[in-house]
């Protein structure tokens, strides 16, 4: 049984799980999300409430939108299965010069037409990378792209952790997921990874806004995927390694295979980063292209770059603790931000996308996000329907149809997915925006609006 404790939160009556959202999402909540949170919350160590989100769905052993945390000084465990196979998936949002008026209809179709030739889908067309790269990638992260002209050195500043997690290691990666490595970096993926050209809609705070240099009709480009083969294959042969499997497979972080993941993990997630980062660049020279312009005219900026998958040492009050977010987005309020951060009056930013049909929003996280919590927010809509059942309810012509009419231009790598991704198996983004906002753990910054849309 649950009881509302404040607006839009939902605590049990044993304190062991606390949920976000709005009364309407809360009563449509399907009953297995739940029967996964009480599952997570009797793992070993567990300090805190297991926490879901207004997008909150079922997944494998631990649903999406949710965060746990563990003491890290009291032999934390570390769960490769609640973690899950995109090591380090997330969302990037950058910034353009381009207004949507200099963009024509028949330009538009021109943009899907090189979006289309990028390597979206399962796609082995990386960039040519030898195995001495991927080593350096694993453990340098970001600062590979920069110094291999696929990101500028100030990006470094809009990227979580700065787009490196030090304890990474790739010596412990196997020979199969070197391989992938080697061939996938700056590809997108399938199922919901995706590419969107997005239109600044709605301006809610001026001041972050013109600080970082948002305007109304701006198109922004956001790209959503993560460590690719590399990090499947990282987190399938660590769960294996499991031998504790109840209530979902784990391992102790001081164990031997349990180090040997983390460093693995966080190497996983240094390629993510970099494979965003490669894939932006591939995104705005094809976006050149399209438009007839001279490489480098479009002004791109990067706003930020969050993850959702990912298991972080983090201090509070002192005291370490593993947390561990499964499409979760840890937010950092202003006070907890270094004197040098590009966000030090706002804390950092959270991209919450939409449907292919809803808005995008930009959040800034609050003081009462960090207590009521630890200092997350969710990733994204969450679904509604199955795979398959948004598969049976429409076509691939008729979905690209109806967006169409809508100004929304759809293309993809597979008919399937675009069934799939297909905007009646999502929430509505208003509804789950408006559950942290009326909880008061975040504010909006401002809102996008889709044109292209380019599925895996």
């Amino acid at each position: 049984m649950f009881k509302q404790t404040k607006k839009n939160i939902f605590v049990d009556e044993n304190n062991k799980v606390k949920i976000i959202s709005s009364k309407s999402l809360f009563s449509k909540l399907d009953k297995s999300c739940i029967e996964q949170l009480y599952s997570i919350s009797k793992l070993p160590g567990i300090c805190d409430y297991v926490y879901g989100f207004p997008d909150l769905h079922v997944g494998h052993g631990v649903p999406v939108g949710s965060c746990f945390v563990v003491d890290a000084d009291n032999d934390p465990i570390i769960s490769p299965k609640a973690i899950g196979t995109d090591i380090n998936c997330g969302i990037r949002l950058i910034r353009t010069n381009l207004k949507s008026k200099d963009i024509s209809e028949k330009q538009y179709k021109e943009i899907v037409k090189a979006f289309e030739k990028l390597p979206i889908g399962l796609s082995k067309d990386g960039i040519k990378i030898t195995k001495q790269d991927l080593k350096e990638i694993c453990y340098q992260g970001l600062e590979w792209a920069v110094k291999n002209s696929y990101a500028n050195k100030f990006d470094k500043l809009y990227v979580d952790r700065q787009g490196c997690f030090r304890d990474a290691s790739p010596k412990y990666l196997s020979k199969t997921a070197i391989e992938k490595g080697l061939t996938q970096l700056g590809t997108l993926g399938q199922g919901n990874h995706f590419i969107d050209l997005l239109v600044v809609d709605k301006i809610f705070d001026k001041f972050f806004c013109k600080r970082h240099k948002i305007e109304k009709d701006q198109i922004l480009i956001m790209l959503h995927t993560g460590s690719r083969g590399l990090g499947y294959q990282v987190a399938d042969e660590f769960t294996k390694k499991c031998k504790h499997k109840d209530p979902i497979e784990y391992l102790y972080l001081n164990s031997k295979d349990g180090s040997h993941y983390y460093k693995t993990m966080c190497a996983a997630a240094n390629y993510a980063f970099v494979n965003r980062a490669v894939l932006s660049k591939r995104i705005i020279d094809a976006l050149e292209n399209a438009l007839n312009l001279g490489h480098g005219t479009i002004n791109a900026r990067l706003l930020y770059d969050c993850s959702h998958n990912f298991a972080k040492i983090e201090t509070r009050n002192k005291k370490r603790y593993l947390v561990t977010r499964k499409g979760a987005i840890r937010g950092i309020i202003s006070e907890r931000l270094s004197d040098h951060s590009e966000f030090l009056e706002s804390g950092t930013p959270v991209i919450l996308p939409g449907s292919m049909l809803d808005d995008t929003y930009v959040l800034l996280p609050k003081e009462k996000m960090r207590k009521e919590t630890f200092s997350t927010l969710p990733h994204g809509c969450g679904r509604v329907m199955s795979r398959d059942k948004a598969k049976s309810k429409i076509s691939a012509k008729d979905l690209k149809q109806k967006l169409l009419k809508k100004g929304i231009y759809l293309s993809g790598h597979s008919e399937n997915v675009l069934r799939e991704e297909q905007p009646a198996a999502y929430k509505s983004s208003k509804v789950v925006v408006d559950s942290v906002v009326d909880a008061g753990l975040c504010k909006k910054a401002f809102s996008l609006k889709p044109k292209v849309v380019i599925t895996g």
